[in-house]
């Protein structure tokens, strides 16, 4: 059993929490969406919060929780929905909220600490010099930008930019190992791919430097379709359009938007389908004479209304935690998630439910098997990847949720 007490000592100077109701507090991510995970994760806890200002800072704790054999999990915001930044094993919980500071802002780049908010982030780089973070999650208000590189796989953006472990997406980490002697290590290259999407389990980022793109005041737009699929190929119609420049391009089936869109909800027709797109300023009029070449309905636009005090972004809509939430008051239907780089089947899944209150079809791989199914509430995004500013390869991922390395939600309807 560790000595905690004398692991405190040999922290003096350091940020240190012991307060149980704290360190609960700080021990919890999203968890608990899932029925499932909540079973098996609600007792997990940490035994100490550790809260470094600075690199020094995290390589001393980093030495003594090795000397003394003790684990450590490293904690961004915890917006994650799968016990990524939960400590499963008790020991150290290592916030790194407090290095929150932008170090250097250069045409096309950004050098950064790990705890920095997206939203923040952006907010700075914009008034700097306008710009803006090629992509950021949907948790972009309170994740932190080192969260998001240790457990996040894309997000708003990606339908320009790609995946954020796509070569470039990246330009530099800066991480510490948990050894006897810490190391320093700073990657690039394909070098990068050791730590991304690692959630810090071989090592803690303390730096980042990341590439970013011009900033635009992008509109909001809901374009509504009464038959789901319309919707899908109508993103599909608009993703192949390189004149109109977009940031996000979300198919969303009903009955979710007018049942738990609850700010957009005038605006929705109940039975509708959504798509949520972000759209350049300069490009809405045409975007706007493309959705009425496909017969879209444009139901709402930010740039129309009064005031958008209180109505969330569409990016929280294309994913997000009122979504999530819905899926605690539906527990009718399961649906399966996969990436299909080359062709699109459409097939009934086997644990299909079949009330006719919602037909969605699952998309299953080119090999015929399924995906695992990871949540009941179907959310389309379409992404494509391009070189530069030319778009290029497609996908389409008609996805429930993000899928965890760790852990399949597996929500099956009641018998």
């Amino acid at each position: 059993m560790p000595d905690y007490q004398k692991i405190k000592q040999e922290l003096e100077g350091i940020a240190v929490e012991d307060n149980p109701a704290l360190v609960r507090q700080k021990s919890r991510d999203f968890y608990w969406y899932s029925p499932i995970l909540k079973a098996q994760l609600d007792g997990v806890t940490a035994d100490l919060v550790v809260t470094p200002k600075n690199e020094a800072e995290v390589i001393q704790t980093l030495k003594v929780a090795f000397a003394h054999g003790v684990p450590v999990t490293p904690r961004g915001a915890g917006t994650g929905n799968y016990g990524q930044a939960m400590p499963l094993s008790g020991g150290i919980v290592l916030n790194l909220a407090a290095m929150d500071q932008i170090k250097e802002i250069h045409p096309g780049r950004v050098i950064c600490e790990p705890g920095i908010v997206i939203a923040q982030l952006d907010k700075q780089t914009k008034a700097h010099s306008g710009q803006e973070l090629r992509f950021h999650p949907s948790t972009a208000q309170t994740a932190t930008i080192g969260g998001f590189i240790a457990g996040g796989s894309g997000g708003v953006g990606s339908i320009t930019w790609g995946g954020l472990r796509d070569i470039g997406n990246i330009i530099r980490l800066r991480v510490v190992t948990m050894e006897a002697e810490p190391r320093v290590l700073d990657l690039t290259g394909w070098d990068l791919q050791k730590v991304s999407h690692a959630y810090g389990t071989n090592g803690i980022i303390t730096e980042v430097e990341m590439p970013l793109a011009p900033a635009y005041d992008w509109v909001d737009v809901l374009v509504g379709y009464d038959a789901f699929m319309d919707s899908v190929r109508y993103a599909d119609a608009l993703a192949k359009c390189n004149g109109i420049l977009v940031k996000e391009i979300a198919p969303i089936a009903s009955p979710i938007p007018h049942r738990y869109f609850t700010r957009h909800k005038p605006y929705i027709r109940e039975g509708q389908s959504v798509v949520v797109v972000m759209v350049a300023p300069h490009s809405i009029d045409a975007f706007s004479a493309f959705t009425a070449s496909q017969k879209g309905e444009i139901l709402f636009r930010s740039d129309k209304v009064e005031s958008m005090k209180g109505i969330p972004h569409g990016y929280e809509l294309a994913w997000n935690h009122t979504t999530l939430r819905a899926l605690k008051v539906d527990p009718e239907y399961t649906y399966l998630q996969a990436s299909i780089p080359d062709r699109i089947m459409w097939k009934r899944s086997p644990k299909w439910s079949r009330s006719s209150a919602m037909k969605c079809p699952a998309i299953w791989n080119s090999s015929g098997s399924a995906a695992r199914s990871s949540a009941r509430a179907c959310r389309s995004s379409v992404t494509r990847r391009r070189r530069g500013w030319r778009r290029s390869s497609r996908s389409i991922r008609i996805t429930a949720a993000r899928s965890s390395t760790r852990t399949a939600i597996r929500l099956k309807k009641a018998a």
